[in-house]
């Protein structure tokens, strides 16, 4: 379970965040100066301080000199191998996304927010489930997405922030921040959104071409063994108290 070393996570819209300016120290990484001098420059007045990386060896560099200091850092996913020097084991930079995973299984209390030219879901389910607290397409990022995403993941909360993002999506992203759901597949996250949204088991099974309701009942069945709940009636009560929608909504 990728999110052992955060608070528990809840979703929050850009209406909901604290526009207060926030105390926290902010590390950008991207391998284009141009973009983290912009970004840089759109954030500065609302965080305390603001440093930027351009390389994986200078997020590395960053984040023992700042160690327990940054509180939030902003991460581009393709890290260009060729902007920086290879390391001794002579291995190129690793991606953004290799990055989050890493400090994820080193129970670093930082937070992570994805600032990318991919605006695709599963980019974004993807980037969810390694870790991360916010993702924010650069296509179509502005100063309220992108600040409002900081400031939620200092607070160690999930923010979902693309408009573009369906409800099949949005529920993905919800049960992989979720410490007892993460665990699952993502056609797993499909059955309890098409339960949760009112269909019943034989409907389901038909919309999921599973073969029949028996074998639904037994695909739920090894499903509740990846998380702690006894009964789908559970999961479904947990989901609505998460803010899952409801397909079609």
């Amino acid at each position: 379970m990728y999110h052992s070393n955060y608070s528990p996570v809840t979703l929050v819209t850009l209406r909901d965040l604290n526009r207060n300016r926030a105390m926290s120290k902010i590390l950008i990484v991207d391998d284009q100066p141009l973009n983290a001098e912009a970004v840089s420059r759109v954030i500065e007045s609302e965080f305390d301080e603001v440093i930027c990386a351009q390389s994986e060896a200078e997020y590395r560099e960053a984040m023992a000199a700042h160690a327990g200091e940054i509180d939030v850092v902003v991460m581009d996913l393709m890290l260009d191998p060729y902007m920086a020097p290879k390391g001794d084991s002579g291995t190129v930079n690793l991606s953004g996304l290799e990055l989050i995973r890493e400090a994820v299984r080193e129970g670093i209390d930082v937070g992570f927010v994805v600032f990318t030219q991919f605006a695709h879901a599963q980019v974004a389910i993807e980037c969810y489930k390694a870790g991360a607290l916010g993702f924010v397409p650069k296509v179509s990022a502005s100063t309220q997405s992108l600040v409002g995403s900081i400031r939620s993941a200092t607070a160690r909360k999930v923010s979902i922030v693309n408009d573009e993002f369906d409800a099949m999506d949005i529920n993905k992203i919800l049960a992989y921040s979720d410490p007892t759901l993460c665990d699952l597949s993502q056609d797993q996250i499909d059955v309890i959104s098409f339960l949760y949204s009112g269909n019943s088991y034989a409907e389901t099974a038909d919309i999921l071409d599973i073969a029949s309701e028996v074998s639904l009942r037994n695909k739920i069945s090894r499903m509740l063994r990846k998380t702690p709940y006894s009964g789908m009636n559970q999961i479904l009560v947990h989901a609505a108290r998460r803010g899952w929608r409801q397909l079609g909504n």
